[in-house]
């Protein structure tokens, strides 16, 4: 609306604050741009999804892994499997905030002494 009350003003034109010209380019540029935009933004949301549902699988299977390798450490011959059960039930133990994306964890894990957890 700003452009054409410049347009319609030769005074307003005359204190040159405003190129109206650039002005609907930019209008032009924009809404151009919003469907790409729009797009752009579909993409990340599912490719989001797609990385949350494979963390899921991948969650479930080391928990599955968990499960199997405590219930070997039960055997008294198992004791290199109860090293690692041990190590990983501390890790489990550890608390995390609800919204913590994985990079954030690796970030945080690595604060520590360098080493990265999995």
């Amino acid at each position: 609306m700003t452009l054409d009350v410049v347009d319609a003003s030769g005074e307003l034109q005359g204190v040159r604050q405003m190129d109206t010209a650039d002005g609907r380019d930019m209008l032009q540029l924009r809404e151009a741009l919003r469907p790409v935009m729009s797009n752009l933004l579909a993409v990340h949301k599912r490719l989001d999804l797609l990385l949350s549902n494979c963390e899921a699988k991948a969650g479930r299977a080391a928990l599955a892994i968990y499960n199997i390798a405590s219930r070997l450490a039960l055997n008294p011959d198992n004791t290199h499997i109860a090293i690692h059960v041990e190590k990983l039930r501390n890790e489990l133990r550890k608390k995390r905030s609800p919204r913590q994306t994985p990079a954030a964890a690796r970030a945080a894990g690595e604060g520590g002494n360098g080493k990265e957890v999995r």
